[in-house]
């Protein structure tokens, strides 16, 4: 009974507006970070094909998004002032189904159209951001905020576990991976109709403010100098946290977890560990200074990624996500909270928002640098912990950073936190502890470098390459084409090829000759040579081949591939075709002394088709 009563003063300590945002938080969050537990390996394997600096190409994507996410809150708060935050979430949902369903429809190839589609959802998911965070503050006090905003991070890791532990199960085949977005916008769909039904604004719209105005609000917060400097420092924790995003890619392509092990689950981890512990974790922190919960944050997640990236243990690979996970906890919501305490009440608004700015800082920088060193790194030198403990290093510099802004704030602690009745020296306070960490941070790089190479797909390998007998073998149709050649002229063009371990690709043009021109003609048969050039450089000819006279021609050009690795990359890319017609045959009289006259033929249509049969590594 005395839990029942608890649970009960939980729920009605907060009104009615502030369950509503955060289911709006639990659905959202639950189908963006749905689409995120596949999108790297998804776009790196899928979209792009595995190719050399797909990791890259995918971090400069990310990176692009991320402005988005990111920087775009700091305009849509300021918006949403003016408009009112029920139009504003209008717009963003709207956006979201649009861009998860063009998501959906992207196929092998077509990065540019994926790359739109996804800008969307970061346009409609960067506008949603802030209303929520804001509105939280609005509706409720200062005394209830350190815990208001631990359920709010706690609903968003919940959708996201329910989420990723769905699609595990339901879509792990990489095949699959593309109806992922179709549920992802189908839970956005949800929210739309708890908004018509349910959310009113929390504040009145501004509707004397120009949207120039509103943009201007901006201003005070970017003015407030101990405040961007926050800012900049935070979004080291940002760049150190984009190593989630490229966890996928470094656990398929280094078998970190067995094959039975969806990819979708790793992202399972992180939520379910905050699910299970951040109520105890919220409460076992409220009573700190919120600068010393953000530092014990940085601290765990450091901690965690090294655990996680240093190791050759499954399970310590898994306990690496716990610990890091239990540090992500502490730090967000913390400063989520420190923020909302220093900022002045009439631009509370403005400062939620410009959170974002710290964030899109670190995981612009962290994507297109992390997708790089990968490459590099990772994949490239075979160095995996190498790079990783590149990523606890920014996390240690992090700390060192937060370590002397605290000492510069610490004689403002009261007026910051005044609720804080006794502010005493700590771990965090003493001048030991920043040599402490400055030290770390070689003997952390020293440490990934030492530990040598690692082995792709090292649970696959045997003596003669992989066993691609575990392989499923699936056909890629190319849509087939058509043109018009004169006699000696010649088409050419390029075929892209966007999957990995291709193992065989077949050419076959086709044309069919005219018929005679009557009883006194006989068409003379077409002859056209197909040249096919694979993106390794090596080409294949058909050679002249004519039609059986007044009948249809067929040249074909096939091309094996055998792999070593996964991916093996031979016949990814783009190829080169070239049709040429060498002869078109003319209508040449059946009788000569008639007096008749050759007619010339200028030349004749043909169609290419292109069949791709590739190999697809078993859902883990």
């Amino acid at each position: 009974m005395a839990e029942q009563g608890s649970l009960s003063k939980l729920f009605g300590s907060f009104n009615r507006m502030f369950w509503v945002v955060n289911f709006f938080e639990l659905f959202e969050r639950g189908a963006y970070y749905s689409m995120m537990a596949i999108l790297s390996i998804h776009v790196v394997n899928n979209i792009l094909g595995g190719g050399a600096y797909a990791s890259t190409v995918f971090g400069i994507l990310y990176g692009f998004v991320v402005i988005l996410l990111y920087f775009y809150p700091v305009v849509s708060g300021a918006l949403a002032e003016k408009y009112g935050y029920r139009n504003m979430l209008l717009f963003a949902f709207s956006v979201l189904i649009v861009g998860y369903m063009l998501m959906s429809m992207a196929r092998p190839g077509q990065f540019v159209f994926f790359a739109v589609a996804y800008s969307l959802v970061g346009l409609g998911a960067g506008t949603f951001k802030p209303i929520v965070s804001a509105t939280i503050a609005h509706v409720t006090s200062v005394d209830q905020r350190n815990q208001a905003y631990s359920i709010y991070y706690w609903l968003i890791n919940f959708g996201a576990f329910v989420g990723t532990l769905v699609i595990g199960f339901l879509f792990s085949a990489p095949s699959l991976y593309h109806l992922i977005f179709v549920v992802s916008g189908a839970l956005v769909c949800v929210n739309m109709a708890m908004l018509l039904l349910f959310f009113r604004n929390p504040v009145e719209p501004r509707k004397g403010l120009s949207v120039v105005d509103a943009i201007k609000r901006i201003g005070p917060a970017l003015k407030d100098r101990s405040f961007v400097m926050l800012l900049v420092i935070y979004s080291g924790f940002w760049f150190m946290y984009t190593y989630q995003t490229f966890i996928q890619i470094y656990m398929d392509q280094f078998d970190r977890m067995p094959d039975w092990f969806a990819i979708a689950w790793i992202s399972t981890v992180n939520p379910g560990t905050i699910i299970v512990v951040g109520p105890f974790i919220s409460k076992a922190v409220a009573p700190y200074r919120s600068m010393s919960v953000m530092m014990t944050g940085i601290s765990l997640a450091c901690i965690g990624i090294a655990i996680n990236g240093l190791s050759d243990s499954s399970s310590l690979f898994l306990l690496g996500i716990v610990i890091f996970s239990v540090g992500e906890f502490i730090t967000h919501p913390g400063f989520i909270s420190y923020v909302s305490k220093i900022a002045p009440t009439d631009k509370l608004a403005i400062y939620m928002a410009s959170i974002f700015i710290s964030v899109g800082i670190g995981q612009i920088a962290g994507g297109v640098a992390q997708g790089f060193m990968y490459d590099i790194i990772a994949r490239g030198m075979l160095r995996p912990k190498l790079y990783i403990a590149l990523i606890v290093a920014v996390g240690l510099a992090t700390l060192i950073a937060f370590l002397y802004y605290n000492r510069w704030l610490s004689r403002e602690a009261r007026r910051i936190e005044p609720t804080i009745a006794d502010i005493t020296p700590s771990v965090w306070t003493r001048s030991a502890t920043v040599g402490v960490v400055l030290l770390l941070i070689p003997a952390t790089i020293g440490t990934g470098f030492a530990l040598g190479t690692s082995v792709m797909g090292s649970e696959d390998v045997e003596d003669h390459g992989l066993d691609w007998t575990k392989y499923a073998s699936a056909t890629l149709s190319i849509a087939d084409i058509s043109d018009y050649t004169n006699e000696g002229d010649e088409w050419s063009g390029p075929v892209e090829i966007g999957v990995p371990n291709v193992a065989s690709m077949t050419f076959t043009l086709t044309w069919t000759d005219e018929a005679d021109d009557g009883a006194r003609y006989t068409n003379q048969p077409d002859t056209f040579i197909l040249y096919v050039t694979p993106p390794n450089g090596t080409e294949m000819m058909s050679g002249a081949v004519s039609n059986p006279q007044g009948g249809a021609g067929t040249a074909s050009v096939s091309f094996r591939f055998e792999g070593t690795s996964d991916p093996f990359l031979n016949g990814t890319g783009a190829w080169d075709v070239v049709v040429k017609c060498t002869t078109a045959g003319n209508q040449v009289p059946r009788v000569n002394f008639l007096g008749l006259r050759t007619r010339a033929d200028a030349g004749n249509a043909w169609t290419l088709s292109v069949e791709c049969v590739h190999l697809e590594r078993p859902a883990k």
